[in-house]
């Protein structure tokens, strides 16, 4: 039980600097950008 908490944890940081990370390409260049971002990073 502990295990899966650590990795889920990390599991969900990836998560969230994927996010951040499209955020900055719509940011910065276009939605249609982040959202290949994301795509390709699943």
């Amino acid at each position: 039980m502990v295990e899966e908490s650590f990795r889920l944890k990390t599991e969900s940081e990836q998560l969230l600097e994927t996010a951040k990370r499209a955020v900055e390409i719509a940011i910065e260049e276009d939605e249609e950008s982040a959202l290949k971002y994301l795509q390709e990073n699943e």
